[in-house]
């Protein structure tokens, strides 16, 4: 009797998504430090004064998306560790409590081993970054029948041997796409890259100018109750429009008096111009302020009440002794 084999079938285990987070340090060019992050196949980009507050953005937004979120950290040309959802939460923790400071940060999370690093099981070639980035094409299907105010970044093809991440894609004269990227592996990266993208549709979209027209009637509000400028998170910023509101960028005004706010409205993947407001109703808080005279004052009062705690215990002697004196007296023992 002949036998067949049983025939086996391997099913491909589809890999899970990973919502991809990218947080990196920015440098303005007074050398300031700001971070932005950015979430990979996402057009718009949020900066933010802090490195708490951009961690901070990442675990709630990473929170309202389905699967698993993960953040790359980014500085110096080069990508320093990367962080579940989980263990951000701890990293926000660790870096509160330790104080540490924005420009060191993301070296601080390193050191700690409070990241997970990517270590390749094969000797790795040198590679030029600079040279690859120079060498990624971009291209946009039927781009002459699209405006450039309607593109997304999974609208944007892309040709390299390496991984391209792009961290901002901003429009130009409304029909020029320019590119912000890096190239680069779990190691190292290029330096920032820029890319020009012409050829689209001339003029702007109807989503785009009925965001616009509504953008000029929007104003912000913010539950600053008890708050310091600093303080102020993007979900205490809400605006009076029916459309998304998206905060860009939070920037500190002098003397600590209020926040500069950079914003914009979104709607189906459409986005309007950015807008900038100051919010400045913050409450002061009361500081007494003790002045040379008070000073001065303060320091005579201290050695009055101190010269009235020497009279009244001298009192007190005299009176305990011409106490004893009349006991005595009375008793018969002293005769005067």
């Amino acid at each position: 009797m002949a036998t067949t084999k049983a025939k086996t079938t391997t099913k491909k285990v589809k890999k899970a998504n990973i919502n991809k987070f990218y947080l990196s340090e920015k440098f303005d060019e007074d050398r300031n430090i700001s971070f932005n992050v950015k979430r990979a196949k996402i057009k718009t980009l949020t900066n933010f004064p802090t490195f708490y507050e951009a961690l901070e953005f990442f675990l709630e937004t990473a929170e309202k998306l389905d699967g698993e979120s993960k953040v790359w950290f980014h500085r110096d040309g080069a990508f320093r560790g990367n962080s579940t959802y989980e263990n951000a939460r701890i990293i926000l923790d660790k870096v509160k409590e330790a104080n540490v400071k924005d420009e060191e940060a993301i070296e601080f999370i390193n050191k700690e081993n409070l990241v997970e690093q990517t270590k390749s099981k094969t000797k790795k070639t040198e590679v030029n970054w600079d040279d690859e980035a120079n060498k990624v094409i971009f291209s946009i299907k039927d781009i002459e029948t699209k405006y450039a105010k309607e593109i997304v970044e999974e609208d944007i093809e892309i040709k390299s041997k390496y991984e391209v991440i792009i961290s901002e894609i901003n429009v130009i004269n409304n029909n020029k796409l320019e590119i912000i990227y890096v190239v680069g592996d779990e190691d190292n990266t290029s330096k920032n890259t820029i890319k020009i993208i012409e050829g689209f549709k001339e003029g702007m979209p109807e989503e785009v100018i009925e965001l616009n027209k509504e953008l000029e009637n929007t104003f912000l509000t913010a539950d600053v109750a008890n708050k310091e400028p600093k303080e102020i998170k993007n979900s205490d910023i809400k605006s009076n429009s029916k459309y998304n509101l998206v905060i860009d960028k939070k920037q500190l005004l002098p003397e600590n008096k209020g926040v500069l706010i950079t914003y914009h409205l979104e709607n189906n993947n459409f986005e309007s111009d950015k807008k900038q407001q100051e919010i400045t109703n913050f409450k002061e808080k009361e500081e007494k302020i003790v002045t040379k005279e008070e000073t001065t004052l303060n320091v005579k009062s201290k050695k009055t009440n101190k010269g009235w705690w020497w009279l009244l215990a001298i009192s007190l002697l005299i009176l305990t002794v011409d106490l004893i004196l009349i006991i005595l007296h009375v008793l018969g023992i002293l005769v005067f």
